[in-house]
């Protein structure tokens, strides 16, 4: 593990227990905590995304929804304590996104483009399956992943938090 995986480490184990702890339903409020995620080849930066962090489980069934706007650069990173196999929908989500799967050892296991699916039913909802196990997730603008070469086996650290 380099200092970049142990600094993620300890910077998601220490995020303040803030957003735990309650602070309303309102869809448009912010997460209380943020990181720079950076997609590196070989020590070469290919893209630095902003990212909130959905580390509780509303955050994470909350992700992006609702949301009719998104910077070129932002994103949501979801953190899971324990590696698992997951799944994402687009439900009420407005923006087409990338998901990228992330591994415990920081590296893109698989990235997906999904599309907004407003209307459609919960159960006819295209559902995008990690493949794997996955420690995060970053989800970002359609189609940064593929005009930076974010790719499996592309590298993931976090500059700042």
């Amino acid at each position: 593990m380099n200092r970049y995986h142990i600094t993620l480490v300890t910077l998601l184990l220490l995020v303040p227990l803030s957003g735990c702890l309650g602070g309303g339903d309102d869809d448009d409020e912010l997460m209380e905590h943020g990181a720079m995620v950076e997609f590196s080849k070989m020590g070469t930066k290919m893209l630095t995304i902003t990212c909130e962090v959905a580390m509780t489980e509303d955050e994470k069934a909350r992700g992006l929804m609702n949301r009719t706007e998104l910077g070129r650069l932002e994103g949501m990173l979801f953190f899971y304590e324990i590696p698992r196999v997951v799944s994402f929908w687009m439900k009420d989500t407005l923006i087409p996104l990338d998901i990228v799967f992330i591994s415990e050892e920081f590296l893109v296991i698989k990235v997906v483009e999904a599309d907004p699916e407003p209307g459609v039913p919960d159960d006819e909802l295209t559902r995008y399956p990690s493949g794997g196990l996955v420690r995060y997730v970053v989800e970002m603008n359609q189609g940064l992943a593929s005009a930076h070469d974010v790719v499996p086996g592309t590298e993931v650290m976090v500059l700042e938090f």
